[in-house]
């Protein structure tokens, strides 16, 4: 198994192609997955073993997974932190959510409290709508905290460290 451990925004859509045209059918799962239609990186926060059992590659919002148990549950998995350059991460947030506002009517720039829900590309109502100045710090926040606690769990043994990687997806650059 897959696991990608990068943020939505984070090259999520590029990698999930890559997965697809590979031979051997990875089967990658994107959020959510299988008949349940169960978020994976829930999945993985409650435990259920059986929400892996259909697919190979598990991509979008993996920051958020419990990546210790995965790596104890699923011992011989491999990890890649899908990232891109902050400011582009950031960049693109902020649009996503700027334009879940727009498609409601809402101005482009605010919180919840002048645009109670957005719609997104598909048309869907969602809640990410707040784009203000101090959420965005909080993003920032999200994703260094983020990054370095993942980053500092696989460095912490070699066996770990042999099974993950660090790559800018969009700008092809590998970390050590």
């Amino acid at each position: 198994k897959i696991f990608c451990l990068g943020s939505s925004k984070s090259g999520v859509q590029t990698l999930e192609t890559v997965f697809k045209a590979l031979p051997n059918d990875f089967k990658p799962c994107r959020e959510s997955c299988g008949s349940s239609n169960k978020f994976w990186f829930d999945a993985s926060r409650s435990k259920d073993a059986e929400a892996f059992a259909q697919n190979r590659v598990f991509l979008g919002s993996g920051q958020t997974a419990d990546f210790e148990w995965l790596d104890k549950h699923f011992d011989t998995s491999r990890y890649v932190m899908n990232q891109r350059r902050l400011k582009e991460y950031i960049l693109s947030r902020y649009d996503e959510v700027k334009d879940n506002r727009l498609r409601a009517g809402c101005i482009g720039e605010g919180t919840t409290k002048d645009c109670k829900k957005g719609k997104d590309s598909d048309g869907k109502q969602t809640y990410m709508v707040d784009n203000s100045e101090g959420t965005v710090r909080s993003w920032v926040k999200e994703v260094a905290d983020s990054e370095k606690k993942i980053k500092e769990y696989f460095a912490a043994t070699p066996e770990r460290k042999a099974r993950f990687v660090a790559v800018d997806v969009v700008h092809g650059r590998q970390e050590d």
